[in-house]
């Protein structure tokens, strides 16, 4: 059930704004995730969509560990798949 900060955040248009410094991966189509993960030997995918309340909260912090776990050894691969993408379905 979606609550009421939701449909608000919904009807307003707000979406998730990935700054430059981001590392992280947008997947688009069961290809794209194919692709992804065939050239990275360690990957974190979330599933997402733009107007969820949760997943615009944690944008900030996944556009953060992108960064640190592109530094790790093995490095680990960041991606995000838009579920509400009708090529994503």
């Amino acid at each position: 059930m979606l609550d009421l900060l939701d449909v608000v955040r919904w009807n307003a248009g707000n979406t998730i704004h990935r700054p430059h410094s981001s590392r992280v991966v947008e997947v688009v189509s069961a290809a794209g995730l194919e692709k992804l993960l065939a050239q990275n030997r360690l990957v974190l995918v979330a599933f997402t969509t733009r107007w969820c309340s949760r997943c615009l909260t944690l944008s900030a912090e996944f556009d953060a560990a992108s960064a640190l776990l592109a530094a790790a050894n093995p490095p680990v691969v960041l991606g995000s798949v838009n579920i509400d993408d009708p090529l994503n379905r």
